[in-house]
């Protein structure tokens, strides 16, 4: 309706719906800015952390599996007068039928399923872990130090990649490999690698010190008795 003066009623109240319009379309322009700038940046940061956090829930899984095959290892030992598995039968077998039951256990969560190892539990099944090729055959009540010889840990194949081939039908085993200038673990950056020691407790070890066959420390590590 036009004004009898023909001037618009109420011109400040146009004025201000006009410049709240313009304002609130402005508004939502950079609010839609910083939302994209908000998920580009989250982007980034899964991008970055994802990958360790997926790492450290592999090697948390890796260190149960060994835990539960340490303690398989007792209940087998408490059967055979503390006699270690045999040196000509695979040991995964021995376990298995003994203590094992699940052949998953005996898979590394850093063992990548693939058409030659696929992801079931049938046999022959893939094995991750090897065990101390000097304790095969043992009698482990005369071990020098059950807590610090290393049992089993992860047996990978040597190469720039992990890679595992061990299977149920095999007795896989692992000896001292690598240096510490050419780390073969199993995660941070291949730095660290998990094991059972022979008293079963399961922990985490650098790859310098898993590596380490040096003095007193390095012989009780990897040798079950002085000379042997």
């Amino acid at each position: 309706m036009s004004h009898p003066l023909g001037r618009t009623p109420f011109p400040g109240l146009v004025s201000r719906s006009s410049r709240s319009s313009r304002s609130s379309s402005g508004f939502t322009l950079v609010e839609l800015l910083v939302v994209i700038t908000i998920i580009v940046l989250l982007a980034g940061m899964t991008m970055t952390v994802g990958p360790k956090v997926m790492e450290r829930g592999r090697a948390t899984s890796c260190l149960a599996n060994l835990k539960q095959l340490g303690t398989g290892t007792r209940i087998y030992l408490n059967d055979n007068d503390d006699t270690m598995f045999s040196t000509t039968n695979p040991w995964p077998t021995a376990l298995h039928d003994k203590a094992v039951s699940d052949w998953r256990a005996f898979r590394s969560p850093f063992d990548k399923p693939s058409t030659s190892r696929p992801a079931d539990n049938n046999t022959p099944a893939p094995v991750s872990y090897g065990i101390n090729e000097k304790a095969l055959g043992k009698n482990t009540a005369k071990f020098d130090a059950p807590s610090q010889l290393i049992l089993m840990a992860p047996a990978m194949d040597p190469g720039a990649e992990i890679a595992f081939s061990g299977t149920s039908t095999t007795s896989v085993t692992i000896t001292p490999s690598g240096s510490a200038n050419k780390p073969l673990g199993t995660h941070s950056n291949r730095n660290q690698i998990n094991v059972v020691f022979a008293d079963s407790h399961a922990q985490n070890l650098s790859y310098k010190e898993y590596a380490d066959t040096s003095g007193d420390t390095g012989r009780l590590r990897w040798t079950p008795y002085e000379g042997r």
